[in-house]
């Protein structure tokens, strides 16, 4: 079983059991990530010319949203994948809100890239 699968599990059980619904969604999210085609964290390959930059992006952006007072802790853990132009946004967040403004965010500290944006709102 793979450590992927094996933190699904676990967030599932968690939900189900001691957390009750709160994580629900988070796993359901989570579940999606198995899909081989998406864009995961591991295909975010930080080698080549690209990946001094790439990671810097990631962490600006990163570094802005948590200092973003309005965030959840949710919206805060939210993925973040960089690959030349293109930054993927993944995870579930409170309020469609708090989406605008990851998305904002993103746009501010990477203009030039492309913003795809895979978040749900569980409200």
């Amino acid at each position: 079983m793979s450590i992927q699968k094996f933190r699904n599990v676990a967030v599932l059980f968690l939900g189900f059991g001691v957390f009750s619904g709160d994580l629900l969604p988070v796993a359901a999210a989570n579940a999606k990530d198995e899909n081989a085609a998406a864009v995961t964290a591991e295909s975010q390959a930080m080698s080549g010319a690209n990946a001094k930059s790439e990671a810097e992006t990631l962490r600006l952006i990163r570094q802005d949203i948590v200092a973003a007072d309005t965030l959840s802790t949710q919206a805060k853990n939210v993925r973040i994948i960089v690959i030349k132009n293109l930054i993927t946004l993944r995870g579930v967040v409170e309020s469609q809100a708090e989406r605008a403004e990851i998305v904002r965010i993103s746009k501010a500290v990477a203009p030039n890239h492309r913003i795809e944006n895979r978040m749900t709102a569980t409200n």
